[in-house]
């Protein structure tokens, strides 16, 4: 008998180690998914195939409805699904070649990547057909999902969201060939054991993005013989796209990678001048089809133009504009990011990285050993003539010698390990100040691959609060994300309250004390930071030469821009905003939290935080819900803050919750916690696993199983 306990606590150990299977199972190819209290998936399978259908089984789980909204999109046929109103999307996407691209991607695939995309879009279709009362009768017709969805979906979110932004969602509405600015968000630290207190590297994980739609993550940890990696996917991807195991782990950022290129062409009917020559442009028609309010299909034929730049986008007159993409043929995408979930060192790391097959992102490391990395990545065309300001306008398209030939190597790309500075940072900046001493240098690179050394002010928010500790522990990781300090009001409030004092208008005065009293962060209790906001923003769009007594400069970089180079308009602007908030609020020191609300359902918090363009460093999205309310919709989204000791520590929050389905109970409690300024453990061992599961469930094997 004793004998026979101790083979079965022997067996039990060996299910549940680090990166083991965590159960015993009755057919190979099954896996389990043990649900905890914050609805994270944590996925044990004998395999990566059986872990990657466990992994589609869950996000159908959590989120089916939105997965599948999302792949019918990027198919291009939203509009046969859901009628007229989606048209516009599905000729966006037709036109720029992302779901053409997609399906070349699948013929592109290794056979061990097509098992593992093929288990992914398996175990999504098999929890959909065990619960048909999950999917709405809007959904249903998507299914059954294919190999090639996850691939389009993958070049949606990627090409054609974070490396195309606003030109491929809005360029055949631009009221004027113009270039818009892309939005941007995200902050990030990797700390090396010499400025470490506790002598173990440690990341902070805090990118921001809006709160739904293609951007909404999925938390969830893998296991499988020799591996366990946790983190965030996408919904729809089948990566994690941030994550972190036992040996290290990344974030990323957004940075100033240029990878869709605007050229203005001069036409001729239906030609375009190159080179002092005439071409034709290629023309394809294309058909789409439209789901009417009867039900009934109709089709629409399209004509997509091309030149060689690249699809044509908008014509006007004798004018039109081509748009180049990088990154549709980046077929080793998804294999790179499994490579990184189970890197075992900086090592294994660098070398999935230095592939460069994900075309956008700052990345940003920190593993045991004691190392941290840093990579300005992306796909970089190699132009060989502009710098990046010439890249990021229109191009002129009459001389072949602008376009690109073939990409940067590695080498030739912004990188580096274990900086003397012991530390990385980045709040979207160029990748000139992202350690202290400088490691990079502008003139060691070609001119276009980024702008020249600047920092807004939540990056010098970002850079300072790192720099001035000589030692920081997990304690002072966390507090640095959490922080709502106004970068700006400490440069530009003196000013202003200095010429309020000379006024004798009583709004001015009453205006002026409720700044002077502002604690100068976005606190959910701070009285004056909404008005503070509204009046920057009125300064942030006059004219540059009207905004700031001194500009940034690289001499000054953590002390400028600073003061007000015209009084009397920011007095004028803030009499507009004292009314402006007056009116809305009924109250000049109205509390951050009272005006910016946290909502989900029957629940209704106070938010914390700001202004990411007036320095805050925790971030909070917000505009008017249908009551006219603000609330949160974007900023800070999944939080993570990890240590690389013995035993891996971390904490973290997903603010909106894992799931979208019903049935799922977690993002309350986020919610609340968000407001509370608080993180909450990661359940990464398998005993903390086993104490905190509240469902568990087996995902039987897959197809050929």
């Amino acid at each position: 008998m004793r004998c026979k306990t101790k083979l079965m606590a022997l067996a039990l150990a060996a299910t549940l180690s680090l990166g083991g299977a965590g159960i015993a199972y009755a057919r190979a190819g099954e896996a389990e998914i043990r649900w905890d209290e914050w609805d994270v998936a944590h996925v044990s399978a004998p395999d990566d195939v059986a872990a990657m259908r466990a992994l589609g089984w869950a996000q159908m789980q959590a989120n089916g409805n939105l997965m599948l909204s999302l792949y019918a999109r990027a198919r291009g046929q939203a509009a046969e699904y859901w009628g007229a109103d989606w048209a516009a999307s599905d000729i966006r996407l037709a036109t720029a070649g992302l779901p053409d691209a997609g399906r070349a991607w699948e013929k592109h695939l290794t056979s061990s990547e097509r098992a593992r995309i093929a288990a992914f879009i398996d175990g999504a279709n098999a929890y959909a057909a065990r619960h048909p009362d999950r999917i709405t009768a809007e959904n249903k017709p998507i299914l059954p999902l294919r190999l090639s969805d996850p691939l389009m979906h993958v070049l949606h979110v990627v090409v054609g969201t974070y490396v195309a932004g606003a030109q491929v969602q809005k360029a055949l509405t631009l009221p004027t060939l113009t270039k818009p600015e892309d939005p941007k968000g995200s902050n990030a630290y990797a700390v090396a054991p010499s400025r470490s207190a506790s002598g173990e590297a440690m990341l902070l994980i805090n990118p921001h993005l809006p709160w739904g739609d293609l951007y909404t993550w999925f938390e969830a940890q893998i296991s499988v013989p020799g591996h366990s990696y946790y983190g965030v996917a996408q919904v729809g991807s089948p990566f994690l796209g941030i994550a972190f195991n036992e040996q290290g782990g990344w974030t990323h950022t957004v940075n100033q990678f240029d990878g869709a290129d605007l050229y203005q062409l001069t036409l001729d009917d239906d030609r375009y001048q190159i080179d002092g020559q005439w071409r034709d442009l290629e023309s394809e028609t294309r058909t789409i089809k439209v789901r009417g309010a009867d039900g009934r299909l109709t089709r629409q034929d399209i004509t997509i133009q091309r030149s060689i730049h690249g699809p044509l986008i908008r014509r006007e007159g004798n004018s039109a504009l081509a748009l180049r993409l990088v990154g549709l043929d980046s077929y080793g995408l998804i294999q790179q990011y499994w490579d990184m979930a189970k890197a075992d060192g900086v090592d294994a790391f660098e070398a999935a990285t230095r592939r460069l097959q994900m075309p956008f992102f700052n990345t940003i490391y920190a593993g045991r050993a004691g190392d941290i990395y840093y990579l300005y990545g992306g796909r970089f065309p190699k132009r060989g003539q502009g710098d990046h300001a010439f890249w990021e306008g229109i191009v002129p398209g009459n001389r072949s010698a602008f376009l690109p030939d073939g990409f940067l190597a590695y080498e030739q790309v912004p990188h580096f390990r274990n900086p003397p500075g012991g530390f990385i940072q980045n709040a979207n900046d160029p990748p000139w100040l992202t350690s202290l001493p400088q490691v990079l240098k502008p003139g060691d690179y070609v001119a276009d691959i980024a702008p020249l050394p600047a920092l807004d002010w939540r990056a010098q928010q970002s850079l300072r609060q790192i720099a001035d500790r000589p030692k920081i522990s997990f304690d002072d990781l966390v507090e640095m994300e959490r922080s709502t300090k106004v970068e700006s009001a400490d440069r530009l409030l003196p000013d202003l309250l200095s010429a309020a004092a000379t006024s004798t208008d009583p709004l001015v005065t009453q205006a002026a004390k409720v700044l002077a009293s502002w604690d100068r962060r976005g606190e959910a209790a701070s009285r004056g930071a909404i008005l503070y906001g509204v009046w920057a923003r009125k300064l942030l769009d006059q004219e540059p030469g009207r905004t700031f007594a001194a500009q940034w400069s690289p001499d000054r970089p953590l002390a400028t821009p600073s003061g007000l180079a015209d009084p009397d308009l920011a007095l004028r602007l803030l009499t507009d905003a004292a009314r402006e908030v007056q009116e809305r609020y009924q109250r000049l020191d109205v509390a951050y939290g009272e005006a910016v609300r946290l909502r989900l359902g029957p629940i209704d918090l106070p938010a914390s935080g700001g202004d990411v363009y007036l320095g805050s460093y925790r971030a909070s999205w917000h505009g008017k819900g249908p009551d006219g309310v603000n609330q949160v919709r974007g900023g800070n989204s999944f939080v993570a803050a990890v240590s690389f000791g013995p035993r891996l520590r971390a904490v973290g929050l997903l603010p909106y919750g894992n799931a979208t389905a019903p049935g799922f109970e977690g993002a309350a409690a986020q919610l609340r916690l968000f407001s509370d300024n608080k993180l909450r453990p990661i359940h990464f061992y398998p005993d903390e696993v086993a104490q905190h599961t509240v469902r568990t469930e087996t995902v039987p094997a897959g197809k050929g199983k």
